[in-house]
């Protein structure tokens, strides 16, 4: 409007007034204004002509896990699904019109709300509970056209150090839904700062303690001696979805990783790219239609105060990274095959270097090796713990190298030698020990009856001579 009305202008006191006007400067005018018109006119085109995508329904139906990992943006993503995706008390409620064709499970008892699915791994010996979830699973899956979306951060809970068991759940729902493989898919996020995932994880795991409790009462802790299982869960499976990425893959299921930076760089929410690009529901412009103001609301990023020095706190980030670094390779031929996804794809591995792939190797999986390098940082004296000399420090960790990596994924030669030749040729000499030692134990078992039975021969015989004996002398 306003280059229509300059234009306008220059034209009147062109026209009627009695002022000569510099015809220089009525054309660079004139020329001003029609440029700014036609921006204009195309910013309103850009606005009418938002791009729209009507929800699309599958040829076969698909099951669809999100799984975490904890504080990775989990909890807003999974509150969102289940109030609007079509189920339980949000049945018919217009808002669930972009995701129509999909559910989200929820018992007839919707008591756990959004954190039910968690319960199949907490809870696992409770046979009510669990056929509760596992019907509720199969009524939305038969109703559904497009499958079902099943969330919860314990799905993380994979691998040799992981506190719950996730997997066994979920071959079981797909079991039950008789689903192939290939019409089941993984969602992982990948949050960086990794520090900020690791002190979220602290937080939520006691506000109360500092990090040096956190870390040290773990160590030792009389009152609690699982206390250290739960921290190398933490770091082991909540820290580590990559591990947990590369064990789904392994059992045959399509994996999608998020990098949340690249999502956040491009203006862009994970709950939305779920939604619009993973389950390819109704979307304006990237956003679930009549949802587009809904944003993921931030994990907290607590303060490590005076536990952590600013110097070592980037080694707890170089850290982390460095045992990302280590799934790269491994991941390749999943990403070759399309069986992986990297989805907005930013900072994972970004700070790769070839001439440490030894230690990123070495750190792949090295649960206790990270869990003693954080360890090392704080000041565990103060609380009257003393740590065991031996650790591997911070400095160690990060600059670890030869055949030390001793995990469920691959090892070095002295690992491989150790498993393939060492502990078969124990295993078969103590077989070979036992067999030896029964034969042994045998043969002086059938000598010692041998030796009573000939024992019990001489006694009945000197008895018998000792009877003739006595008569004869009776008789004379």
């Amino acid at each position: 409007r306003e280059p229509l009305i300059s234009l306008a202008i220059a034209f009147r006191v062109q026209s009627s007034c009695n002022i000569t006007l510099n015809m220089r400067l009525f054309r660079q005018l004139l020329l001003s204004s029609l440029a700014l018109l036609a921006l204009s006119s195309s910013q309103t085109t850009t606005v009418v002509s938002a791009e729209t995508t009507d929800a699309v329904r599958f040829d076969s139906k698909h099951i669809i896990f999100f799984a975490g990992p904890h504080r990775a943006d989990v909890s807003g993503v999974e509150n969102f699904f289940h109030h609007w995706v079509t189920s339980g008390w949000r049945r018919g409620h217009p808002n669930n019109l972009a995701l129509r064709y999909w559910r989200w499970p929820t018992p007839e008892d919707d008591y756990y709300g959004a954190e039910v699915f968690g319960e199949l791994m907490k809870q696992h010996n409770n046979a009510t509970l669990n056929k509760d979830i596992m019907v509720s699973i199969e009524n939305f899956w038969n109703e559904s056209e497009n499958g079902v979306i099943i969330g919860s951060e314990l799905f993380d809970q994979v691998g040799r150090n992981a506190r719950y068991d996730a997997m066994t759940p979920m071959n079981k729902i797909v079991d039950i839904l008789k689903q192939p493989d290939a019409n089941v898919t993984v969602i992982l996020n990948y949050r960086t700062p990794r520090i900020e995932q690791w002190l979220s994880i602290w937080k939520a795991n006691d506000p109360n303690v500092t990090y040096t409790e956190f870390m040290c009462k773990s160590y030792h802790n009389p009152e609690d001696p699982d206390l250290k299982k739960v921290r190398l869960s933490q770091l082991a499976a909540s820290m580590n979805g990559l591990n947990a990425a590369l064990n789904f893959l392994k059992r045959g299921w399509k994996v999608k990783l998020i990098d949340l930076h690249g999502v956040h760089d491009t203006n862009r929410d994970v709950t939305h790219v779920i939604g619009c690009e993973i389950l390819m529901g109704q979307c304006e412009d990237g956003f679930i239609a009549k949802h587009d103001k809904f944003r993921t609301p931030d994990e907290e990023v607590p303060d490590i105060g005076l536990d952590v020095g600013e110097t070592e706190a980037r080694k707890v980030e170089e850290l982390f990274r460095f045992r990302d670094c280590g799934y790269e390779p491994l991941f390749q031929p999943y990403v070759d095959s399309s069986q992986l996804e990297i989805m907005y794809k930013d900072n994972i591995w970004a700070d790769c270097v070839p001439g440490r792939k030894e230690i990123y190797s070495n750190l792949a999986n090295a649960d206790e090796v990270i869990y003693t390098a954080l360890l090392s940082q704080v000041d565990c004296a103060s609380l009257g713990i003393e740590v065991h000399d031996g650790i591997i420090t911070m400095d160690e960790a990060l600059s670890i190298s030869g055949n030390v990596n001793h995990n469920e994924h691959h090892g070095g030669k002295l690992e491989a030698f150790f498993n393939n030749i060492v502990v078969p040729l124990v295993f078969m000499g103590a077989i070979a020990y036992m067999a030896f030692y029964l034969y042994k134990k045998r043969q002086n078992e059938a000598l010692n009856r041998r030796a009573a039975n000939t024992g019990r021969s001489d006694l009945q015989a000197a008895a018998s001579r000792m009877q003739q004996t006595t008569m004869s002398a009776e008789m004379t």
